[in-house]
């Protein structure tokens, strides 16, 4: 997960987010720490996807409040993406939604993050247009409304 995350960042945020933060603040050993600590959450949930024993990608969840699951994260190993294992990723996240009576999913996404915008646009969400600032960047919320 760690070397998913830290590649998977590098590749999707480079040129949109400080070369400071992709390459100094995280690195793998870093990210090993981070989701040691995140693991301890009882109120996040992440999700592995695995083929032949090796993790390919993998997605964490947080309820919002009662009625919204919002997803944190989905990332696929950058030697992996567009071979389909986002959009299972994305399925399990709203099936579990469904499970835990949740009628819809959020999630941010840098503004600027072209490849994940029409992938999600793609998959049946919307934004209303709220914003937030993130590493000196605008991220946009996106919903789906499941029931």
């Amino acid at each position: 997960m760690a070397e998913i995350h830290t590649f998977g960042r590098r590749m999707a945020f480079r040129g949109i987010l400080a070369d400071q933060h992709l390459f100094n603040e995280i690195n793998v050993l870093e990210r090993v720490d981070y989701f040691k600590k995140e693991m301890k959450d009882d109120t996040r949930q992440t999700f592995v996807y695995e083929k032949d024993n090796v993790v390919l990608g993998f997605a964490t969840i947080q309820p919002c409040d009662e009625t919204c699951l919002e997803i944190l994260r989905i990332y696929v190993d950058p030697a992996m993406q567009n071979s389909g294992i986002g959009t299972k990723m994305l399925d399990f996240c709203r099936k579990t939604a469904i499970k835990n009576t949740h009628s819809q999913i959020c999630l941010w996404v840098v503004e600027q993050n072209n490849a994940a915008r029409k992938f999600y646009e793609a998959k049946g969400f919307a934004t209303n247009g709220t914003t937030r600032n993130y590493k000196n960047s605008a991220q946009i919320k996106y919903h789906q409304r499941l029931m």
